[in-house]
């Protein structure tokens, strides 16, 4: 049962890493789209604008769900075992 704990525990470890690495390539293809494109000649246009903020914002509540579900459960597993080691000691 504790190889699985420590599989349980690496998995959320790794979803939430996931999801930061998300919001960090996501707030660089931002600055590359904000900063470096209009000097090649993007014209601002809210067609393509509002579409690309919508996913940008898609992307940052995503990832900030799957962080705190990771928190989340891993504040369960710790209780949970911690709970159980409790009930053990009583017996």
């Amino acid at each position: 049962m504790r190889g699985i704990d420590g599989i349980g525990n690496w998995i959320l470890v790794i979803m939430a890493t996931a999801s930061v690495i998300s919001m960090i390539a996501v707030l660089s293809l931002n600055s590359i789209v904000s900063q470096d494109l209009p000097s090649y000649g993007l014209q601002f246009n809210y067609g393509w604008a509002i579409p690309y903020w919508n996913t940008i914002s898609i992307v940052f509540v995503m990832a900030w769900i799957n962080i705190i579900a990771a928190i989340a459960f891993q504040i369960y597993r710790i209780r949970t075992i911690r709970k159980d080691e409790v009930q053990n000691a009583e017996i």
